[in-house]
């Protein structure tokens, strides 16, 4: 019990450091979201006028598509896609030497990190966008219980897969020295794959069916779809394949980080 209870005054603590980090670039927050309000606005300016002479386009109405829109530019700043920088940065100046010192895993610090700057961007950019959508955008959702249940269980499980590619992409720097292109090609990957820029049903069929059983479907399309009421078939299977890849990923970052923490050590740190 009482490590479980330091554990968790750790991940306060850590997160609540990281939250007041963040807090001092109030001003950079609120560009951002004015960023995100404007790329909103952009693209249902676009919809409106492809909505123009129809009312539904692959099941999807005008008012889904601005929700799809809302949600997905919402969920997709929880997401820490960002840990492979700092991954990379420690790494860079050495900084991680004092990190694996620490009596706390090196991986659980930087989870720590994500919670705080996923608690900061909640409150200050993803509630907002979401209100701004109801009021101005013309957003509805309306999710049964069940919905958000199944959609909570996806978001959670793709938040820990794509912190555990951030950090198989991190250990990457220590053999490359820069993220610069792999990030460049994670994002264009995820955009493509996991239905952030429109849904998957607008894409081919023989590419949809292609990429519908590949785990990034569920870091947007599923469960946005899923919060949205939209059936979506083979949720059982799709998760079981999600979390498989998160293990098979996490496996492999362990032994490129074995092999990285052996190489440090030789070299003296």
């Amino acid at each position: 019990m009482r490590k479980i209870k330091n554990c968790m005054t750790y991940v306060y603590l850590n997160s609540k450091t990281t939250f007041n980090t963040m807090y001092t670039y109030k001003a950079a927050s609120f560009l951002n979201f004015v960023t995100q309000i404007l790329l909103i606005l952009a693209q249902c300016y676009l919809w409106r006028v492809i909505y123009e002479n129809t009312t539904s386009i692959n099941n999807y109405s005008l008012s889904n598509m601005i929700t799809y829109i809302v949600i997905s530019i919402s969920i997709g700043r929880l997401y820490p896609f960002n840990v492979s920088s700092k991954f990379g940065r420690m790494v860079k100046d050495g900084d991680i030497i004092h990190s694996m010192l620490k009596p706390v895993s090196f991986e659980y610090q930087l989870l720590t990190d994500s919670f705080g700057e996923l608690l900061y961007k909640l409150i200050f950019m993803t509630i907002p966008v979401i209100l701004a959508g109801y009021l101005f955008f013309g957003m509805r959702l309306e999710p049964s219980f069940e919905a958000v249940m199944i959609f909570l269980s996806f978001w959670v499980s793709s938040y820990l897969f794509i912190f555990v590619l951030e950090l198989f992409i991190g250990v990457f720097s220590y053999y490359t020295q820069s993220l610069w292109g792999i990030n460049n090609f994670k994002s264009s990957v995820i955009s493509l794959l996991s239905g952030k820029l429109l849904p998957l049903n607008f894409y081919p069929a023989v590419f949809r069916n292609l990429i519908s059983y590949l785990p990034f479907t569920t870091i947007y399309y599923i469960p946005i779809n899923t919060l949205m009421n939209k059936s979506v078939d083979n949720i059982t299977l799709i998760m079981v394949i999600l979390w498989s890849s998160t293990l098979m990923l996490f496996v492999t970052y362990r032994i490129l980080s074995s092999i990285m923490i052996k190489k440090i050590m030789i070299q003296g740190g």
